[in-house]
């Protein structure tokens, strides 16, 4: 459990000379400071004839909440990730969301530990999570959430990042996991990370390891039906099902378990289309101390990806 392996950070020494993380340091233009979430534009009103610029401080406290409630939302994250979600355009993204994840340690808002790899991660001490409940936000300390299958969750949050970048509005594993996803459950599975676009939504699965008999026949169950009734309620339909990958030999052994399944059942070859064409797969790169390094492949139809084709 986290309360063994994070610990509060809170500290009253002072940041001097020239580390990277300080706050000395930072850039001298305002949209290198601002997280893109934080709305800073004037009020509209008809009155108004001048621009309303947010002071430096101002910007630092917007940031401050936008990284507590990004930890909210995936209970914990590397800097690297903060840096992308936070500033995902940033020339300086990194040494800003460190800074920013300085004051908040210093604040005591924040839990730090290492993964079993060694890689920093943060969490929201108990004081970062009444903040955001000051802000309207029922956040909780982040001292019970456990290590299992740490891997599987750092390419489930890079990949949630990276649809986020995309346009997407995104339910974390995190989040479907603790019941504040808006698509809970579907034909019996819970997905990795959901993203949603107007009244669309891409089902994720990250394969991270060989899935048991069991799992697979829940995953052949969803990759058979969904396609063919893919609304999910009233308002939202399937866009696709994406796999994401760092191993593409998971990928395959998948697509050849669909194959056996799809030539076993009496389907017709139109449904059998419709299926392979609602199977996307990304392969992802990334470093053992967890960096993004590289998406080779993003959303390629499964067939493909199988077939070593590139785009």
């Amino acid at each position: 459990m986290l309360d063994k392996l994070f610990r509060n950070t809170s500290s009253n020494t002072s940041q001097t000379g020239t580390k990277p993380d300080d706050i000395q340091n930072a850039p001298d233009r305002a949209s290198d400071l601002m997280l893109p979430h934080a709305d800073n534009s004037a009020p509209d009103s008809a009155s108004a004839s001048v621009t309303v610029r947010l002071s430096g401080h101002e910007i630092a406290i917007d940031n401050e909440i936008e990284i507590l409630k990004a930890l909210h939302k995936f209970g914990w994250l590397t800097s690297r990730q903060i840096a992308q979600w936070g500033w995902p355009n940033g020339a300086q993204r990194v040494q800003m969301a460190r800074r920013t994840l300085n004051r908040l340690k210093e604040a005591g808002q924040l839990l730090t530990g290492n993964l079993p790899n060694g890689v920093p991660v943060y969490a929201l001490s108990a004081s970062g999570a009444a903040r955001l409940y000051d802000h309207g936000i029922r956040a909780r300390s982040g001292k019970d959430i456990g290590f299992r299958r740490w891997q599987h969750r750092a390419i489930c949050n890079w990949h949630a990042i990276l649809l986020h970048s995309h346009g997407y509005e995104i339910d974390t594993e995190y989040e479907l996991y603790a019941g504040r996803a808006r698509i809970p459950q579907w034909y019996g599975k819970i997905a990795d990370v959901i993203g949603y676009s107007d009244d669309r939504f891409r089902w994720v699965e990250v394969e991270h390891s060989r899935r048991k008999p069991s799992d697979l026949r829940k995953m052949l169950h969803l990759l058979t039906h969904a396609p063919m009734n893919p609304r999910y309620a009233h308002n939202m339909s399937l866009e696709c099902i994406e796999f994401v990958t760092t191993d593409i030999r998971l990928t395959n052994a998948l697509a050849r378990a669909l194959e056996k399944a799809l030539a076993d059942d009496v389907i017709p070859n139109e449904h059998k289309r419709t299926i392979w064409a609602s199977i996307v797969v990304t392969e992802l790169k990334i470093s053992p101390g967890l960096i993004l390094t590289d998406h080779v492949r993003w959303a390629m139809p499964l067939k493909r990806f199988c077939s070593g084709e590139q785009r």
